[in-house]
């Protein structure tokens, strides 16, 4: 039901030879890679490269993490993201809903966000391609009630969400968004943080995980949980959150 794995740009200064190699002696399954370093839209042979290596490692791509913006860039400006991710071998890419937050866009920022994104559902429909808004600040997903407004707004089968927990928010309140968010969910970003950014071991959320793990399990369907910020952006901090996460979703 859990499928776990690693979003690549948790180590930026590493090549994806060494990504694939640190995700196998973990133990996990699954790799988001990143457009911004390991897998540059502008370069589909790399990419088509990268997703071989993932898959002869025995790694699923589950993901082309991208950093394209609907509302900011144009639907043909997501056209070098698209076929990147069809030569990685990405069923997934995930894209920004916009550079604000949802109390300082005006209608008319919305209605661009809004409108591009269907542009690019619309592109990516026809490859079977899945596209997804990450939930973060500075977005219209930057909470709850907005997110999933969007997500009606857009009314496109091949659109969901990722979710990643809320620092500055309580366990219950990160719960409630979890669940609320459940019927569009595709991906989950997992990591241990305190409200002023500073990175924990994975074992130190332990009890926050275990909550939203039972949340996740009230749907059937199958999501990867990926680990994102390590200690330091260290392979010895990763390969030591990576076994705790085996062991949250066993």
């Amino acid at each position: 039901m859990f499928e776990t794995g690693l979003v690549s740009v948790t180590f930026r200064k590493l090549d994806p030879v060494e990504i694939i190699k640190l995700v196998k002696t973990a133990g996990l399954t699954a790799i988001e890679w990143g457009s911004d370093v390991h897998v540059p839209q502008d370069d589909p042979e790399r990419a088509a490269a990268i997703g071989t290596l993932t898959r002869e490692a025995g790694i699923r791509v589950a993901s082309y993490g991208s950093y394209y913006r609907p509302g900011v860039h144009t639907p043909e400006e997501f056209e070098p993201y698209l076929k990147a991710a069809l030569a990685l071998g990405a069923p997934v890419i995930r894209v920004w809903a916009g550079n604000k937050g949802s109390a300082d866009a005006s209608p008319a920022d919305r209605e661009s966000v809004i409108s591009c994104t269907q542009a690019i559902c619309d592109m990516a429909v026809a490859h079977n391609v899945t596209i997804c808004y990450e939930y973060h600040n500075g977005t219209l997903t930057d909470q709850i009630d907005s997110a999933i407004d969007a997500i009606a707004a857009i009314n496109r089968p091949n659109m969901k969400l990722y979710w990643q927990y809320n620092p500055s928010l309580s366990r219950e309140e990160n719960g409630n968004a979890l669940r609320r968010v459940l019927p569009y969910l595709q991906t989950v970003h997992a990591f241990a943080m305190d409200a002023s950014l500073t990175r924990h071991p994975l074992a130190e959320a332990a009890a926050d995980w275990q909550t939203y793990k039972a949340i996740l399990a009230e749907s059937p369907a199958d999501r990867p949980v990926l680990l994102e910020f390590v200690e330091g952006d260290d392979p010895e901090a990763f390969l030591r959150d990576a076994k705790t996460l085996a062991e949250l979703f066993a």
